[in-house]
Formats: C-alpha cells, sequence, structure tokens
C-alpha cells in the first residue's frame, strides 16, 4: 500500500524544524537563530505562504518543545532550557543552562526529553516534573552495539535514527 501526503511549501529556510508543544512550529537556522510559529500562523499555513516567525534571542543549533518547556542546544553541545512558553506568542522565560552535553534533544507532548550526545550516546532526562521542569540528571539509555544519531519521540514512543542510517523504536 502507498500512502500519498500533499504537501505545501512555505517560504523559509531552516536546517531543523520541530512541530512540538500544542501546536506550535521552532527551529533554527544556518546561522543558529531560533525561530517560532506561534499557533495562530501554523494552524492556517498555506502554499507559498511567506509565513510570520519571531525570533527568539539565544543562538541554538537545535529546539525543541513540549506543552511545559523547550529545551535547546548550542554549537557547544551546551544544553538550555526554557520555561512558560506561550503557544499564541512564542514568548519564555529567560534561558537556563543545563549540566551536560548534547548534539541534539527533542521533547516529546508528555514533556519527555531525551537526547544524543557528539559519541551516539542516548540520554533521557530524569526527575521532570510540574515542581521541578528541569529534571535532576541525565541518564544514559544503554543500547549495545548502537550508535545513535537522532531521536524522536511521542505519545510514548522512541524513535532512533542509528549513524549506519537504520530505524529503531520502542515504548518508554
Amino acid at each position: 500500500m502507498i500512502l500519498f501526503l500533499f504537501f505545501a511549501f512555505v517560504l523559509g529556510f531552516l536546517n531543523q524544524i520541530d512541530a512540538g508543544g500544542p501546536q506550535f512550529v521552532s527551529g533554527t537556522n544556518k546561522s543558529d537563530d531560533v525561530v517560532c510559529l506561534n499557533r495562530n500562523a501554523a494552524i492556517p499555513a498555506k502554499e507559498g505562504s511567506a509565513l510570520p516567525w519571531i525570533n527568539i534571542p539565544g543562538k541554538l543549533k537545535y529546539y525543541s518543545c513540549g506543552t511545559k518547556s523547550c529545551w535547546g542546544v548550542n554549537s557547544d553541545d551546551d544544553i538550555y532550557f526554557r520555561t512558560d512558553v506561550v503557544t499564541d506568542s512564542c514568548v519564555g522565560t529567560q534561558w537556563q543552562q543545563i549540566t551536560g552535553k548534547l548534539s541534539m534533544i527533542e521533547v516529546s507532548t508528555e514533556d519527555s526529553v531525551y537526547g544524543v550526545n557528539s559519541a551516539g550516546e542516548l540520554y533521557k532526562r530524569d526527575g521532570i516534573s510540574c515542581d521541578n521542569p528541569t529534571g535532576t540528571t541525565w541518564k544514559k539509555v544503554a543500547i549495545q552495539g548502537v550508535l545513535v544519531k537522532h531521536v524522536s519521540l511521542d505519545l510514548g514512543t522512541v524513535w532512533l535514527i542509528t549513524k549506519d542510517g537504520s530505524i529503531l523504536t520502542c515504548g518508554q
């Protein structure tokens, strides 16, 4: 069976994009600028339309949002956290640096946070709660003999792209 999807071309150039949180789109460009498309602009995106991207202060190579927070990593693999992001305006609190080094990071709509470091190791952020939205520690997820390039997750399922291009999936 072949599934046909029809995509609309919209204006803009990004290196990374994340459709996360409650209906908004965020990403980074080749200059590590962080941008967001608020919920009101993301839902009715039309073919060939120039979208009203909102610039977010800071420089990141990867940016991902859940329902309560956004996380990112910069070109030095430093990890940053931002809370109270409002989907109607993409505005949030100041950046807070989090201990550790990751090459990319991903947040689910359940606010689980996973990341991959430059060595291809997968990590999960433990201890995330309403009282402690940054969590407590990074826990290495052991996958025997597998080096990870990219992680994505949502609705209790983790998806991985390995360094050799294979796709792996499992429940959280």
